[in-house]
Order: C-alpha cells, then sequence, then structure tokens
C-alpha cells in the first residue's frame, strides 16, 4: 500500500480595507481524526498536536490575494486502533491559492473564492499503510465580517479532488470540509488571536482499486495574525 492524509485547513482571515498587503499567520491546534483502509481493515482513532503557518499577500486591494499555508501532526497518539500495535500516523500539507474577491456588497461580510494546488503526505513508521504523498487543484469559498468595533467572522467551505499518482485524478476520489473562525482576542486591531474549528472528510481509491482509505478529521485551532 501507499500513504494517504489529511489534518487541516488553514483559515483565511482576510484584509479587505486594511493597509498591510502582507500578512504572516501562525498558530497551533489539536486535531481529532479517524481512519479506515480496506480491504486489510486497518482503522484508528488518534489524537495530534498540530503546528501551522500561512501568509497572505493582497495583490490588488479588496479584489485578488494570493495566500499559502502549511501544518504538520508534531505529535500524534492513537486512542484506539484495529490491530492494537498500529503505529500513530503523522499528517502534513501545504497548499498554494489565488483568491478573488467577488464584487457583492452585504454591509460588512465579504465573499471571495479561491483557486489553488495542494500536497500533502502521511508519515507512518515502516510505511505498515497508508498514502504517501496525494496532490490536487482546490476550489475554496469563503466568507468573512469585519466591522469596525466588531470581532471578526468567518467561514469556509472547500471541495478537492485527488490524485496518488500522477495522471489519476479522478471526482469520484476527493475531500469535503468545512470550517469557522472567530476573533477572540485583540477585537478590532490587525494582529488578532483567532480561535477556529475545521472538518473534513476524505475519501479515496488506490489507482487500481486494491485499496480504499477514509479519514475523517476536526481540528480546533488558536492562530495570531502578524
Amino acid at each position: 500500500a501507499g500513504k494517504d492524509n489529511r489534518s487541516t485547513h488553514f483559515l483565511l482571515h482576510h484584509n479587505r480595507g486594511k493597509t498591510r498587503p502582507f500578512q504572516l499567520r501562525a498558530g497551533v491546534g489539536t486535531t481529532f481524526l479517524t481512519y479506515r483502509e480496506e480491504p486489510e481493515g486497518q482503522s484508528l482513532s488518534a489524537i495530534a498536536i498540530t503546528p501551522k503557518i500561512g501568509a497572505t499577500y493582497t495583490l490588488v486591494p479588496d479584489l485578488l490575494e494570493a495566500d499559502a499555508s502549511a501544518y504538520f501532526n508534531l505529535l500524534s497518539f492513537n486512542l484506539a486502533s484495529n490491530p492494537e500495535n498500529l503505529p500513530s500516523p503523522q499528517f502534513f500539507g501545504i497548499n498554494t491559492r489565488l483568491g478573488l474577491d467577488l464584487p457583492v456588497e452585504m454591509g460588512a461580510v465579504n465573499w471571495s473564492v479561491l483557486v489553488g494546488w495542494y500536497l500533502w503526505g502521511m508519515i507512518v513508521p515502516d510505511d505498515a499503510y497508508g498514502i504517501s504523498l496525494a496532490s490536487g487543484p482546490q476550489i475554496f469559498i469563503s466568507v468573512a465580517r469585519e466591522a469596525s468595533g466588531r470581532r471578526s467572522l468567518s467561514g469556509y467551505l472547500k471541495a478537492a479532488p485527488i490524485a496518488t499518482t500522477p495522471g489519476s485524478l479522478s471526482l469520484s476520489d476527493g475531500e469535503i470540509s468545512i470550517g469557522g473562525a472567530f476573533e477572540a482576542f485583540s477585537s478590532g486591531t490587525q494582529r488578532p488571536w483567532m480561535l477556529s474549528i475545521d472538518l473534513s472528510y476524505l475519501d479515496v481509491s488506490f489507482e487500481d482499486f486494491s485499496n480504499r482509505v477514509r479519514l475523517g478529521t476536526m481540528t480546533l485551532s488558536l492562530t495570531r495574525s502578524f
């Protein structure tokens, strides 16, 4: 078998109406995940500590921005597994996106559509199970509320087909994810602390249909913008 992953998604914090064209983000999250691979029947539930970093650059104010982010399960611990000695997986990912702020005015609510490419992988001792690397395109729709004197709120929906080998991209294999965040501290500043939740579900088969992987994750994170 090869290997797969899915873990967390880095929530965008939009800069509409703000003066800083470049913004860095750093944070840490706790990821709860369930994994199952067929037909071998390996399965597990685990918890992981997940550092995350990201950067956004405004190419055209209030219109176009570029975003990149990365995450890694620094520590991972099985809560339960079948078989009992199944080693814990560590997931990592890199996302790149180009986004367009939609010309839809709804008070302080802004809509954006982003498209891009991702690369992620799964590290397991002795390559015992999973998918080593996977990549593919993604579409990312986000909504954010930023109003003077009020805490920022944001949410997103992401859909992504998955390729486990070059040329094997299929719409039948992929991931769907949703998430949201709110400004927990430093309300009204350009360097807020954001609390977020991300939910994702992945379903992918190997190119020869010999294995099928399902992965569900929930990540709770605290992120700071700089």
